[in-house]
């Protein structure tokens, strides 16, 4: 009786330990089949979530696109500056706004920083001239090739195409910015404290409401009236706290629109009349403060000078090329230096700024002097090709190719940490004197840009470059295929 007791329990110990071995092995295998996945999640989603330019040190399927040059690539570097300036510009903007808002030498305004093209390298307004010039520079150059090249079929077959992209390319980044905008302010990540910020400007910040849809319902409310908004030529308004800085966007949708008109107008015009209309154009649009479209129609202007190069020149003028190789280099840093004056026709009282005061004299609006001196620089890079070599680096390329994201994601960002870094920053260097003050604000500076940059790759790749594709693909299914006979 005991042996078949025995006999028995050792009978279910054996059952039960196959069991439990062969559970562990299910398990086992479970475990496996999940780490397998996770792997597999793990090699798609780190390319996608590290900056591009790290994914070749680090063997990632090699997201980095060998660097392609064109002859207007120089200008891709320019709009990469031109936003990091823009940034650098909100970064100090809650902590130096009255001092920077002044030229040098108005009232007791006498730090080196706002001197004349020095202070370039944190004014907003100048670079969004640097902004839409290129714009109407590169939506040109092709419709002034083919205009050039008499291909009429080919024009309308090109600005049909652009006109119908531009509000996908444009409009779909940045609504998926500002929806992520108004989940960042419902979960309470805009709740910064600035009461130890001194006076400056009022920091826009998205109101909070009582719920996630009526979050949601505010900020739709705000795509449909402000960001879209096309129709008003207001640059703030009420309610753009979701995007204080994507004014810009609408005005480049609504100038953009206008430029694709202008170019049907003008595809058969003699070269004498299109320059006659053009600068016209630009006369008008100034004299009634519409000096966004001007930038359009100015950057137009450049590209169909680029069109024109100089005439190959004839035996036997070696010496008269050279003489006129120098004088025209000469001439080209002089309009750049000049360019660059222009452009810092300073924000505020730069009527009563030393050196400033005869140009308000002829004209007294910024914006103006703003054109002229983009224009300026524009041309002149065209003939310096020292600094055109600087401005298609890689780093400079590199810049450029991701400043539309950079654009729109760095002033949410400095809400969400950027700004309150300084102030932890401050902990460490302290903000009692002068200089404490502003080593705290540079290692801030420091530490965020490179962290802002990573982020805005990964939008650049994640979003603005499939909104690119979007807007392919629509055009794709909506066009119906051109014939040289008119018929579909």
């Amino acid at each position: 009786m005991c042996v078949s007791v025995a006999s028995e329990y050792e009978g279910s110990q054996l059952r039960n330990t196959k069991e439990y071995s062969g559970q562990l092995r299910a398990s086992a295998s479970v475990a496996r089949k999940g780490l397998d996945i996770l792997s597999s999640m793990a090699s798609r989603l780190l390319p996608a979530l590290l900056p591009s330019f790290l994914s070749p040190i680090l063997v990632i399927n090699n997201l980095a696109e060998p660097l392609k040059l064109s002859p207007t690539s120089h200008l891709d570097g320019l709009r990469g500056i031109a936003a990091l300036f823009v940034y650098v510009g909100h970064f100090v903007g809650p902590f130096y706004a009255d001092q920077f808002q002044h030229g040098y030498g108005y009232g007791s305004n006498r730090s080196v920083v706002q001197l004349p093209i020095i202070r370039l390298a944190y004014s907003g307004s100048p670079m969004v001239s640097v902004f839409f010039v290129i714009s109407g520079f590169v939506l040109s150059i092709k419709p002034l090739k083919l205009m050039k090249a008499r291909e009429w079929d080919r024009i309308l077959q090109t600005v049909a195409s652009a006109t119908f992209r531009r509000a996908i390319r444009l409009f779909s980044p940045v609504f998926v910015s500002t929806f992520l905008v108004s989940i960042s302010v419902w979960l309470r990540l805009f709740e910064i404290d600035f009461k130890d910020v001194p006076p400056g400007i009022t920091v826009m910040r998205p109101v909070l409401q009582e719920s996630l849809w009526a979050q949601l319902k505010d900020w739709g409310y705000y795509v449909a009236t402000t960001l879209t908004d096309v129709w008003s030529w207001k640059i703030l308004r009420p309610g753009s706290n979701y995007g204080g800085h994507l004014w810009t966007i609408t005005f480049e949708f609504r100038c953009s629109m206008l430029l694709f008109l202008t170019h049907v107008g003008i595809s058969r015009l003699s070269l004498v009349s299109f320059y006659a209309i053009s600068l016209s154009s630009i006369v008008y649009c100034l004299a009634w403060e519409k000096w966004d479209f001007a930038h359009f129609i100015a950057g137009m202007l450049l590209a169909k000078a680029s069109l024109y190069g100089h005439p190959a020149p004839q035996e036997g003028a070696r010496k008269t090329r050279r003489s006129a190789q120098i004088l025209s280099s000469l001439l080209a840093w002089a309009c750049l230096f000049v360019g660059l004056y222009f452009a810092s026709f300073p924000n505020s009282h730069g009527a009563e700024t030393p050196g400033y005061v005869w140009l308000a004299r002829v004209v007294a609006e910024r914006h103006n002097w703003e054109l002229f001196g983009t224009v300026m620089i524009v041309w002149s890079l065209s003939h310096i090709a020292v600094l055109q070599r600087g401005l298609t680096t890689p780093i400079i390329q590199y810049l450029g190719r991701i400043s539309f994201s950079f654009y729109i994601i760095h002033e949410p960002l400095l809400h969400v940490f950027g700004w309150s870094l300084v102030k932890k920053t401050w902990l460490v260097t302290g903000n009692t004197s002068s200089f404490r003050y502003q080593l705290g604000t540079l290692v801030a500076f420091l530490l965020l840009t490179p962290l802002i940059i990573c982020i805005a790759d990964v939008f650049w790749r994640l979003v603005d470059v499939p909104s690119m594709a979007l807007a392919r693909w629509v055009e794709g299914k909506c066009f119906v295929p051109f014939t040289a006979d008119g018929e579909d």
